[in-house]
């Protein structure tokens, strides 16, 4: 698949006119703009737009919400409801978890969102319970890996402000300044996010997956 294979494809999936212009305005081939790419919610879109394998989406939902799990735990050291609905997640994904078991880690892992005082804290023990719903729902693993995803980032973007040491800083969040560093931070997750993706699927098996999808669909 050569460039122009790619955004003709990507535009018959009804791809966002940013990711198409960033396509079109950054040199190399696809496989090259897969290795740019730092934007790990356009890479989860195009997974899921081609039904690419579930279990890699159950597990991909887990990287994005393991990695925001140290922000819950600075909040809540001893509360092991998030990691615990995590790690169940991924044995679900595997076929090494019941039904039942992923029922209880992901109805404590809401409970921990709930009990949460802080936004921060909330947006990352979320999180937990999106992935916790995509190793447990296939018919929702597409939406629960993006949902983790952004509420990873969420997270990681109130981070950028000590929510457990004055009200205050709402203030202080929701003004310019603040709104530059949520950015920041929230860009600095998304990208983070699509080295995850990268550890997992490479370009070669995106094309497979969008060939495939193509021929299936002729």
């Amino acid at each position: 698949m050569n460039r122009t294979e790619l955004i003709a494809r990507l535009s018959a999936l009804d791809a966002c006119e940013e990711a198409l212009a960033w396509i079109k305005q950054t040199p190399g081939e696809p496989a090259d703009l897969w290795a740019a790419c730092q934007r790990g919610d356009w890479m989860i879109w195009l997974l899921a737009a081609v039904g690419y394998d579930e279990r890699t989406m159950r597990h991909i939902a887990c990287d994005c919400a393991e990695g925001v799990l140290p922000v819950y735990e600075r909040a809540y050291p001893d509360d092991r409801r998030p990691r615990d609905a995590i790690a169940v997640a991924r044995r679900y994904a595997d076929g090494e978890a019941t039904e039942e078991e992923m029922a209880a880690v992901w109805t404590a892992a809401w409970a921990a969102t709930a009990d949460a005082a802080w936004a921060t804290a909330r947006a990352a023990a979320r999180a937990a319970a999106r992935a916790a719903a995509a190793a447990a729902v296939w018919t929702l693993t597409a939406d629960a890996a993006a949902d983790a995803a952004a509420d990873a980032a969420d997270a990681e973007a109130k981070s950028a402000f000590d929510y457990a040491a004055s009200d205050t800083l709402w203030d202080a969040y929701s003004d310019a300044a603040g709104a530059a560093a949520r950015n920041a931070a929230r860009a600095a997750a998304i990208a983070q996010h699509a080295d995850m993706i990268r550890a997992r699927v490479s370009w070669a098996d995106v094309e497979r997956a969008m060939l495939a999808q193509k021929g299936a669909t002729e």
